[in-house]
């Protein structure tokens, strides 16, 4: 029992772990520092009741460690479809720009595999002194954090 209850908290130490280097990808460069220091908490007031009984500590630092992982994780999964709608964009704005000889003014010829996601993937088209230009963008887990490609630059994170 003890050897399962160590294991478990491992693992969970090691998830947390993970959640809080993506938290940097998908909310920006102060989450990860709050999860870290959450984590780092968490763990130490487990550690209390661990020491009278290990399997009360592991079970506190489940109820913990778990909402914050399943958090990441589903916003893992996000970025993962919401990247993957974005590279569409781009792919379908470059298509056309062969087939038309020109950018599409904006997206609403653009089928969304997932339409959930219309809000979050942007298309822009604009005109300055050196000619037209384009770009995509879409956030993930909070506004001030976001993805974005052109042609100038390809893919670039924005963290706040």
């Amino acid at each position: 029992m003890r050897k399962t209850c160590l294991c478990i908290w491992l693992v969970l130490l090691v998830l947390e772990l993970s959640a809080s280097i993506l938290a940097y990808w998908t909310l920006g460069w102060f989450a990860p520092v709050v999860f870290l220091c959450g984590t780092v908490f968490s763990n130490l007031v487990a550690l209390a009741p661990a020491t009278w009984r290990l399997w009360l500590g592991v079970a506190l630092a489940l109820c913990c460690g778990l909402p914050g992982i399943g958090y990441q994780a589903m916003l893992g999964i996000r970025w993962h479809v919401v990247s993957s709608e974005a590279r569409r964009v781009v792919e379908w704005a470059k298509s056309e720009e062969q087939k038309t000889g020109a950018f599409p003014e904006n997206s609403s010829s653009y089928v969304f595999r997932h339409p959930e996601y219309y809000d979050v993937v942007r298309y822009e088209r604009w005109t300055d002194l050196e000619g037209v230009k384009w770009a995509v963008s879409y956030t993930v887990g909070t506004r001030s954090t976001y993805f974005s490609y052109s042609p100038e630059f390809g893919w670039v994170y924005h963290d706040d």
